[in-house]
């Protein structure tokens, strides 16, 4: 699964509870940024570096049979192109997880971001001018064409992973044997066995 929207549209938040309850790998983007640049800027090379090392974090993690979450808005087509023959080189497909919440909305919690918050720890604070910027460069799906699901960033989570889940089923990714786990502490361990499940039709 890859996600989109807004800046603070409340995409890593779902990211995070998905990628737990469904036990799959999570590819944490903010996070990557935060650990490598003291100074985050958002330039053209800053995201370049980090969307080709989680790149080579989702091909290590597919390698081992490990469904993912990619928490990283691809803002064009062509990117999310590049992903998804990514995955279908080891039998795999993904949907887009549109997380769809009003510009004023997402405005008022990029500004207001607090790191004491789980979800905010490795998310920084944006100006309003930050913001604008990072919303211009978001694009939207083609829900013609690409498989994806929409969110309201207004919803719970159990709403929004059910829209995620269906999709997935009517688009025949989603194995009926892979059930969500119940909320609460996570197995890191588990986490880290590889999952035999298969998203897609392998590729020929």
């Amino acid at each position: 699964m890859l996600t989109h929207g807004l800046p603070a549209a409340g995409k890593s938040a779902f990211a995070r509870q998905y990628a737990e309850t469904r036990r799959m790998a999570y590819i944490h983007c903010d996070r990557i940024r935060f650990e490598l640049f003291d100074d985050i800027q958002f330039t053209p090379s800053e995201n370049k570096t980090i969307l080709r090392l989680a790149t080579m974090i989702a091909e290590e993690f597919l390698k081992l049979s490990q469904p993912l979450v990619f928490d990283l808005s691809l803002p064009s087509s062509a990117m999310r192109r590049e992903m998804k023959q990514l995955a279908q080189r080891f039998g795999y497909n993904f949907v887009v997880a549109w997380v769809q919440t009003d510009y004023g909305t997402a405005l008022r919690r990029a500004v207001a971001r607090d790191r004491r918050r789980p979800d905010d720890k490795y998310s920084p604070g944006l100006s309003p001018k930050q913001f604008e910027l990072l919303a211009s460069r978001a694009g939207q799906p083609d829900i013609e064409r690409e498989a994806v699901a929409v969110l309201s960033g207004q919803h719970a989570f159990s709403y929004q992973a059910k829209l995620v889940d269906h999709r997935l089923r009517r688009l025949g990714y989603l194995p009926a044997r892979l059930k969500p786990k119940p909320a609460g502490r996570v197995d890191l361990a588990r986490r880290q066995a590889p999952v035999r499940a298969n998203y897609g039709p392998r590729s020929r």
